[in-house]
């Protein structure tokens, strides 16, 4: 059973779900538990993106500890004549945001945080590992 067909069995038809076996009671638990663990990970690496009167744009993430991220190029789009702006991280913090690149096409852009020696990141993986 894939994992989407448990979720949506979990989900989706709570009356059912006192016919679900003990073990597919525990992968779902267990699914749940790397789920939560993962978040909880990476919500410190995730980023605000803000203009210069601090309105948001959207989201991206840090990638390295030296603060450079990703995120889309139509989050930032706005920020193109100065390249500057913000970034708000979970830690209640906002600090400055520089975009450093853009790939217009791909709908990418890498910008990096100032303001602090290290932050927090998510390293990037492989989507054929999952």
């Amino acid at each position: 059973m894939s994992v989407a067909s448990l979720c949506l069995w979990a989900m989706v038809l709570p009356a059912a779900a006192e016919q679900v076996s003990d073990s597919m009671r525990l992968r779902i638990l267990e699914m749940e538990r790397q789920r939560i663990e993962t978040i909880q990970r990476i919500v410190p690496a995730c980023v605000s993106i803000l203009d210069e009167n601090r309105s948001a744009h959207g989201s991206g993430v840090v990638i390295d500890r030296t603060g450079v991220g990703l995120t889309n190029y139509h989050v930032v789009a706005s920020l193109m004549r100065k390249r500057k702006g913000f970034g708000g991280l979970s830690d209640g913090e906002i600090y400055p945001l520089e975009v450093l690149g853009v790939d217009l096409t791909g709908d990418v852009a890498m910008f990096r945080l100032t303001g602090r020696e290290q932050f927090c990141y998510a390293e990037l993986g492989d989507s054929d590992d999952v």
